[in-house]
């Protein structure tokens, strides 16, 4: 971020490197191993450990601000709202922390009574005050951000085990999209959690609007392009594996993928 690009190492270690030069702008011994993404705010470098530690440093110089123990893995990339920190962990836990000093201003903790579940945590997505979040159990929950009330959850999967909500919440075209690791994209209500209609596509991680069309990377290894009615316009060759991730880069795409 503005010119300091931020990595976790595997002794342990949190990196930051000037992106020009390539050349160490800071290191600190964390202890922990990661998983998520860090995310910037404001002075600020935020991130957390497999071991369930959350800490903020200073972008710049790496100097410790806070750090918080939450008690279990934090596997997503936080998302920050109104001065507000919510990260999703690998307990079915949600945190919603002040981002400036990392006080927890409420917290829900997501009861699993299936046994078979791919262990992944989805992304949190915020859209006019509410929190939408998949979870392990096969549900799409929307919470209000002031307080963490429950306002509605709905049932995507079905069966008893791989039930994981795993494909991040994405508002487009006013309405919620949420994939299921074994099945189809469901599109929904916002407001209700009503389910309006299924995508025939599986997806392992996120979908894209660009360009006012909607990409997705799918487990068939292509990605395949939605216009605005959800009726494909275009989609790519095979690739070798499932799509994992992908970013457009000078008009191209940089595709992410498992074997």
């Amino acid at each position: 971020n503005e010119g300091i690009v931020y990595a976790g190492h595997n002794k342990g270690e949190m990196r930051a490197y000037d992106i020009e030069t390539g050349k160490s702008a800071w290191k600190v011994k964390d202890g922990g191993s990661f998983h998520s993404t860090p995310i910037v705010y404001k002075d600020l470098m935020i991130y957390g450990t497999l071991q369930g530690r959350l800490f903020a440093r200073n972008r710049v110089t790496g100097n410790l601000k806070y750090s918080v123990e939450l008690g279990s893995g934090v596997e997503t990339q936080g998302v920050i709202y109104k001065d507000r920190l919510f990260v999703h962990l690998r307990n079915h836990k949600i945190f919603c922390l002040d981002a400036q000093t990392g006080a927890i201003i409420w917290a829900y903790r997501r009861s699993m009574s299936n046994k078979t579940t791919l262990q992944r945590a989805s992304r949190p997505f915020i859209s006019k005050d509410k929190l939408y979040v998949g979870f392990a159990d096969g549900y799409l929950a929307a919470f209000s951000i002031q307080d963490g009330s429950l306002l509605w959850e709905t049932k995507l999967a079905e069966g008893l085990k791989f039930l994981d909500v795993d494909t991040a919440p994405r508002l487009f075209f006013g309405k919620i999209f949420a994939g299921v690791s074994e099945g189809g994209i469901f599109v929904l209500d916002p407001k209700t959690g009503k389910v309006l209609s299924k995508l025939p596509f599986s997806s392992l991680r996120d979908i894209k609007l660009i360009k006012e069309k909607i990409f997705i990377g799918t487990k068939k290894g292509k990605i395949v392009v939605l216009d605005e009615n959800l009726k494909p316009v275009k989609e790519s060759r095979t690739l070798n594996g499932a799509v994992t991730d992908f970013a457009v880069w000078k008009d191209r795409f940089v595709v992410a993928g498992t074997i």
